[in-house]
């Protein structure tokens, strides 16, 4: 099937941006290419030099001090990793919805290793000065209609390309992205067994040149980016809603009324294509507004329209290979040292002998014998044989690798202390940590740019979210300190999730707008967490009570298997959180509990205070018959001693009868301690009983034998 109008019309535009960007690229890429190359193993050579000293046998010595810087830049990063925070910025944004945005980003990095993208781009930056990272989707099961976000790495930067025209160091202005591929042409059969573009490329001639091999055995496939915008009329009505209409298309008649503006204007969408220059081979429309190939650029400069960018490495590479030349002469000039030839008189060296004079630099002679005397001239002395020793300039040329090593810190601002080695000589540690902020400065451009492309990678993904989670699902969302959680999304009903523990409805659709992206860096979660159980653990010993206050939050930070149980069981019960496993009761009914609680309470005061009234009037009136009773009993005490009659006991008896039946009647009131009060002692007048009974009285008869008793009894 031939290609529609349209699909030309794209393809035409793909082939040309491609032209047009690889010719403007070429000579900036063709540099990347030799600064990347040159930190492989046995690159480090200019080629002529190296295929010279091999032949004539020569050592070639490689020392690699580049990948050491390289690796060097990248692992701070590594320790300093960027972490992702959403905030509520405008109208219709909250901190709830917020959260859950970050935690589902936090999640996103987990499924996708988006750590290693973060790294590979990093190194390709400090190598070649440019990397790529890249925003997709993918469907969360094989048997599943909903997607997750997926960030990917982009192993081989020099596949794609950027607009022309984008100008922002982390590509936020692209309007169009190009990434390609050469496969085997039966690879591309099988693929597509449905295309006809192989036939059309070899009969179009040049118009997608390049796309097929000289050989015919691959062909290129390209996917394409881009950025369309779509003429669109927005109508406002009295209510406050816009409404979106096809360019061209009006407003209803039975509707005008209700339009209170109305305006052209445009909608911007995100297209992708797959194609082999001469057909589509797939293509649809992706969610978000923006290009989700980011770009992570080193150094750039721009020089008459051109643009350059480059990585520490291409500054490392002339003092590198002077290195690499300083430590092979010194190893050469060394090695042949001990093959410097011996001078002789002829005559010297008897003919039995010379095999021991040849091997003496190689074997250990003790002794070498040599004529002291000229066979031919008796009388001629000879010399003894001697060494022509000449000292090469190894000095220098160890002077010379120094330098170059000094450059190679000089041109990259990394010194020992940045590399963790000591300066030679005693240093302060001021001066040290000087040296050390001086690396850091000096290369912050490379973290720093690395950290503004991220953030634009989490704005894709922002964009992305509204249209990737459009419907009811639960998702995965994952806590700074690593712990996961489900929140369910798109509800019509409130559900668990927010801070307040009040349920919520989370609506991704207001992703759209409203919140905003920061990064910030700095040491992983368990190193941060490491600290802080150091400063609880000081705290705790300095104030005892935090122990007792925040013992959940101190066994939290401590890094053992058992921590959240034990953390959980330490919580005190007024700071403990809603489980959001149990069922919620509704608004409404938790209204009404409340006022009947208020109800109880209310009516239990009331009663507590009726009952502490009655109680008081009870003792009122309890102490003062007790005291009538006791005040009776006393007038007839008083009696009984006036009359001192037998007529007054009986009488006494009687009436003490009736006052004690009337006393045991009285109730008891417990006193405040809970124990009952004893009864007021009544008074015991002169010669009565204890217990209240009157003694013996002695009668008009009998009065001359008491008195008689009594004073035996003195006696």
């Amino acid at each position: 099937m031939l290609p529609s109008d349209a699909d030309k019309k794209v393809l035409k535009r793909i082939r040309n941006r491609r032209d047009a960007v690889v010719s403007a690229t070429q000579d900036d890429r063709e540099l990347a290419l030799e600064d990347t190359l040159f930190c492989k193993k046995g690159n480090q050579w200019p080629e002529d030099a190296k295929a010279k000293r091999i032949a004539a046998g020569r050592p070639v010595m490689e020392v690699d001090h580049t990948n050491a810087f390289v690796d060097q830049l990248v692992n701070d990063e590594r320790q300093n990793r960027p972490s992702v925070k959403v905030s509520p910025i405008g109208d219709g944004a909250d901190e709830d919805l917020a959260e859950v945005l970050q935690g589902y980003f936090r999640h996103v990095e987990m499924i996708s290793n988006a750590d290693y993208a973060y790294d590979r781009a990093s190194e390709s930056q400090k190598r070649g000065g440019f990397g790529f990272m890249r925003v997709t989707t993918r469907f969360i099961a094989e048997d599943s209609f909903d997607q997750d976000i997926v960030i990917e790495s982009i192993a081989n930067p020099f596949q794609w390309y950027l607009d022309l025209n984008s100008t922002e160091p982390d590509g936020s202005d692209a309007k169009w992205a190009l990434g390609e591929v050469d496969i085997d042409r039966d690879d591309f059969e099988e693929m597509f067994p449905d295309s006809k573009g192989l036939s059309w490329i070899e009969s179009v001639g040049n118009e997608a040149k390049g796309w097929l091999s000289a050989d015919r055995k691959t062909i290129r496939i390209a996917e394409y980016y881009e950025l369309q915008e779509k003429p669109i009329n927005l109508v406002k009505m009295q209510s406050g809603e816009t409404i979106k209409l096809p360019s061209g298309q009006k407003v209803a008649k039975e509707l005008l009324s209700l339009v209170t503006a109305e305006r052209k204007s445009t909608e911007t969408e995100l297209w992708w294509y797959k194609t082999n220059g001469v057909e589509i081979l797939e293509s649809r429309k992706l969610a978000g507004k923006l290009i989700p190939i980011i770009p992570v650029y080193g150094k750039e400069l721009i020089v008459n329209g051109e643009r350059w960018h480059w990585g520490v490495v291409r500054a490392l590479k002339d003092p590198a290979i002077a290195i690499n030349a300083y430590t092979s002469n010194i190893t050469e000039a060394l090695g042949l040292a001990p093959k410097v030839p011996w001078i002789a008189a002829i005559g010297s060296i008897p003919e039995n002998l010379k095999h021991d004079w040849a091997s003496a630099g190689s074997d250990n002679k003790n002794v070498l014998y040599y004529n002291a005397w000229n066979p031919d001239n008796a009388e001629q002395e000879l010399p003894p044989p001697t060494r022509n020793v000449v000292e090469p300039a190894i000095q220098a040329m160890v002077i010379a690798k120094q330098d170059a090593e000094m450059a190679l810190k000089s041109v990259s601002n990394m010194f020992n202390p940045s590399r963790g080695n000591q300066e030679e000589g005693n240093m302060s540690g001021r001066a040290i940590r000087a040296l050390q902020q001086q690396g850091q400065t000096g290369n912050f451009h490379y973290s720093d740019n690395l950290n503004r492309s991220i953030k634009q990678l989490w704005r894709v993904a922002l964009g992305m979210a509204s249209y990737v989670i459009d419907t009811e699902r639960i998702l995965r969302i994952v806590g700074e300190d690593g712990r996961e959680r489900r929140v369910k999304v798109n509800t019509i009903e409130p559900v668990n999730g927010s801070k307040s523990g009040e349920p919520k409805i989370f609506d991704m659709k207001r992703a759209k707008e409203g919140f905003g992206i920061h990064i910030s860096t700095g040491p992983s979660y368990a190193s941060k967490r490491q600290e802080n159980t150091a400063i609880l653990m000081d705290l705790a010993k300095a104030v005892p009570g935090i122990a007792q206050m925040g013992g959940d939050i101190l066994v939290r930070q401590v890094d053992f298997s058992a921590n959240d149980e034990l953390a959980d069981r330490l919580t005190p019960p007024q700071f403990k959180k809603p489980d959001e496993n149990q069922p919620q009761i509704p608004p409404q009914v938790q209204q009404q509990l409340q006022q009947m609680g208020q109800m109880i309470e209310m009516q239990t005061q009331a009663l507590d205070k009726f009952n502490d009234e009655r109680d008081t009037e009870i003792v009122k009136l309890n102490a003062q018959k007790e005291i009538e009773l006791i005040r009776q009993r006393t007038e007839l005490v008083k009696l009984y001693v006036t009359q001192q009659g037998k007529y007054a006991e009986v009488l006494l008896k009687a009436e003490m009868g009736k006052i004690e039946q009337e006393l045991a009647l009285t109730p008891d009131i417990p006193s405040e301690d809970g124990e009952t009060p004893e009864t007021p002692a009544t008074p015991q007048p002169a010669g009565s009983m204890a217990g209240g009974q009157p003694a013996p009285v002695a009668t008009p008869q009998e009065p001359m034998l008491a008195q008689a008793a009594g004073e035996e009894e003195i006696q």
